[in-house]
């Protein structure tokens, strides 16, 4: 009897495809896992810490506190000013990048890129060891030559704002740029045409049509300072000032009583109500942009051609922004590494240079950290893009599904990674008898991949939506089943934008700070939180070693992903 091809055969070859059921669960799954944070961190921030009953109590705990309006002032102040500095470094060169005949745009693009790349907390790390008022290079050397104290102290307010914005430089570029490119060139060439000069026309013309992107941009990254721990962390602890993220930190690293796991939740969700406001602006301030009359896809972009001089200063700028972000912390980092004891340039010193910091114990510990670095950072993209294209692929076929992923994934977005350690810290502790998964590697798994879920379904959804749907409807009509033209169809199309999502999640991954300093345990270390309790505890050789490491790692992940993303050279 011949098999029926009609359409009723085809949706239930459809409904009975094995794979269409595994995305499904897939999606569902990733769905759960991101609500999970977002449920416990309101259940637990109404448990009382004391009294372990349901109520106000760490709310008012927090509110009534000495320290409240301190650490809000001081994490405004942060945040501000690290977009201040950010902008001010970013909308330079992505001008130069977009807009002008600077012959080392090229090496703008990678600067911002293996910037990117470098974890915040290394950066910090070197500019310790430079400029700690104890045994910084800077500070050592002036001593020595006035016999007076400390010349610079860097555990201070304006060198937190300095070094977090210096960080965000490279990420606000890939925002900044294509903006910049999209604007009609025409409107530069006619203000050049009656006199206006080129910064003029920069502040009167592009910066104005840009507005809406420079908005968003400010938002975004201004979630971003609010949440990030590494130069709060690394220097602003030391000189006790206190931010949201490091005031979490201290709730759930006490050591002189229990984690306070209830007050660090409340103050968590206050901090991603408010982060959740900021992030729905900025996609209200996005789409007006993309809906922009005055950019347009196929603007003509003017090159402004710039004058020897200042070409110039312009490739001094570069080299300093790239010395200061990069350079100055690696070779800090790399001097550190090499000496027992810190101390500035000098022929003794270099007398002393030798590899004693990768002896024995440096191997030793980097095959077990290291192993569980890397172990990690292969896994949870993996992982994340299983799920994310899950996520996508479902999307685009289920539309009430597909609201529902987004509102997930936006709310997600506010909560910051030291709020998702927690809430999986107490959630590993509550099913620890049925399910013993608190302090393994497999908890801190979950929780990175849970705070990389939502980045990167942005990146592969859009892969997505840059294919053809008719591709599908072609697929469909064949008879072909919706999981193959997942798997040899829409996947093959999206290949770039999902290597890239693979290799941004691992970079991020590599990155973390926070999950892995309060998931950590004696058995459970990551090479981020070892460089960060060897640096704590004055280690200074073992923390810059392993920092190299790290680079190393980091290094290698970077060229992986320039070389599978490069572009084919036309010919």
């Amino acid at each position: 009897m011949p098999q029926s091809t009609g359409p009723a055969s085809m949706i239930t070859a459809r409904r009975s495809d094995p794979l269409n059921t595994v995305v499904m669960v897939l999606a569902i799954t990733a769905v759960v896992l991101l609500l999970l944070p977002i449920a416990g961190l309101i259940l637990s921030s109404f448990l009382s810490d004391e009294t372990k009953t349901f109520g106000l109590a760490n709310y008012q705990s927090i509110i009534g506190s000495r320290k409240f309006a301190t650490v809000i002032a001081n994490t405004a102040v942060l945040a501000v000013g690290s977009l201040a500095v950010m902008f001010v470094i970013a909308i330079p060169l992505a001008w130069l990048y977009a807009r002008t005949n600077f012959r080392w745009r090229g090496a703008i693009l990678v600067a911002a890129t293996s910037q990117i790349a470098v974890p915040g907390f290394l950066v910090a790390l070197g500019y310790i060891f430079l400029l700690n008022p104890s045994n910084g290079l800077v500070n050592l050397w002036w001593q020595e030559v006035s016999g007076q104290g400390a010349l610079v102290n860097i555990y201070s307010m304006p060198w937190i704002i300095v070094l977090q914005g210096l960080t965000m430089v490279g990420p606000a570029f890939y925002f900044l740029a294509p903006a910049f490119s999209s604007v009609d060139g025409a409107m530069e060439e006619a203000a050049s045409a009656h006199g206006i000069s080129k910064s003029d026309a920069l502040f009167r013309i592009l910066l104005p049509m840009t507005a809406p992107a420079l908005i968003s941009t400010g938002l975004f990254f201004l979630v971003i300072s609010v949440e990030t721990f590494d130069y709060a962390g690394m220097l602003g602890m030391q000189a006790r000032i206190d931010v949201i993220a490091t005031w979490i930190y201290q709730y759930t690293q006490s050591a002189m009583t229990l984690p306070q796991y209830g007050h660090a939740s409340a103050i968590g969700t206050m901090t991603a109500a408010v982060l959740l406001a900021l992030i729905v602006v900025q996609i209200l301030v996005f789409k007006r942009s993309a809906d922009a009359g005055t950019i347009g896809g196929r603007a003509r972009v003017a090159s402004v051609r710039l004058g020897s001089k200042a070409q110039i200063a312009s490739t001094i700028g570069l080299a300093i922004y790239a010395f200061l972000g990069i350079g100055l912390p690696f070779l800090m980092l790399v001097w550190t590494a090499l000496l027992p004891v810190p101390q500035p340039p000098s022929l003794d010193a270099i007398s002393k240079l030798s590899l004693a910091g990768f002896g024995s114990q440096f191997w030793a510990e980097l095959a077990n950290v290291g192993t569980t670095t890397v172990f990690i950072t292969l896994f949870v993209p993996t992982c994340v893009l299983l799920f994310t294209i899950s996520m996508s692929w479902v999307s685009g076929r289920m539309p009430a599904m597909g609201r529902t992923i987004d509102l997930v994934t936006i709310v997600s977005l506010a909560v910051p990674s030291i709020v998702i350690a927690v809430v999986f810290n107490i959630g590993g502790l509550t099913v620890h008898r049925y399910v013993p998964i608190f302090g393994t590697v497999w908890l801190l798994v979950i929780a990175i991949g849970t705070r990389y879920v939502a980045t990167a379904h942005r990146i592969t959804e859009n892969a997505f939506r840059q294919l053809n749907p008719e591709m599908a409807e072609y697929a469909r009509t064949a008879g072909i089943t919706s999981s193959r033209t997942l798997v040899s169809i829409a996947i093959p199309a999206a290949q770039t934008g999902l290597v890239f999502a693979w290799f941004w999640v691992a970079l991020l991954t590599l990155r973390e700070l926070p999950i892995t300093l309060i998931m950590s345990n004696y058995d459970l270390q990551t090479l981020a939180s070892r460089i960060f309790l060897y640096n704590s505890s004055g280690q200074t050789q073992q923390s810059a070693a392993l920092s190299l490491a790290l680079f190393a790692i980091v290094a290698v992940f970077l060229a992986g992903f320039l070389y599978l993303t490069r572009r084919p050279v036309a010919r």
